[in-house]
């Protein structure tokens, strides 16, 4: 009888062993399952966000780009139509100072009409003191533009600006200046920097009517 019981005893406890090892491998292998699928999902979760970044980056850098191009494309254009405003005032000067010069070639204000010549005198002579103002005005604008082109230009862009600057100042003093071609070189390496061929007028870089303001 004891040894039946004893038998019987270590049967159940084999039977209780191998249960339980089988229930601790079941569980085991739901763990490896479990963490296998969540590192698997983690895994997904980081490539979904290296890509989301990247795309992201990707985005920032376009629009980066495209303000860049933007800012370029305004300051090349405002450049070339300050010059050709500086010029148009420079124009202006020269036309007040020959008017005055004439008036003062007139006989003097002891012959009669003499007040309408005074007169005269006094417009001409504000018309010259308001284009000379405009003129200086107008350079300091023109070199702010030269300036800011030094921080965004290429340096082929930056050569053709200096050659503008130098041919409209040279305009402003003698009719031997270059100052179409220097202007033509300029939309030239502005186009080829901002990678258009198109037109002038699609790149906002046309001198516009003249403001003799």
């Amino acid at each position: 009888m004891d040894a039946q019981v004893t038998a019987a005893l270590i049967s159940g406890g084999a039977a209780l062993a191998v249960a339980v090892l089988g229930i601790g491998g079941a569980i085991t292998a739901q763990l490896f399952t479990t963490r296998h699928a969540l590192e698997n999902s983690l895994a997904l979760q980081e490539r979904q966000y290296a890509r989301q970044e990247r795309e992201r980056q990707e985005q920032s850098r376009r629009e980066d780009a495209y303000r860049f191009a933007e800012q370029r494309r305004s300051t090349y254009g405002r450049f070339v139509r300050l010059a050709r405003e500086f010029l148009g005032a420079v124009e202006v000067e020269r036309s007040a100072a020959r008017v005055l010069d004439r008036i003062g070639q007139q006989p003097s204000r002891s012959h009669p009409g003499s007040h309408d010549r005074e007169i005269s005198a006094e417009t001409a002579g504000q018309l010259l003191a308001d284009a000379r103002e405009r003129k200086r005005r107008l350079h300091g604008e023109f070199g702010a533009a030269c300036e800011e082109i030094y921080l965004l230009g290429s340096p082929e862009v930056r050569q053709a600006a200096d050659r503008l600057w130098d041919e409209a100042h040279g305009a402003a003093h003698s009719a031997d200046s270059n100052y179409t071609a220097a202007r033509m070189a300029f939309l030239d390496a502005a186009r080829h920097e901002l990678g258009t061929t198109t037109s002038p007028q699609a790149l906002n870089l046309t001198e516009g009517p003249v403001d003799q303001q």
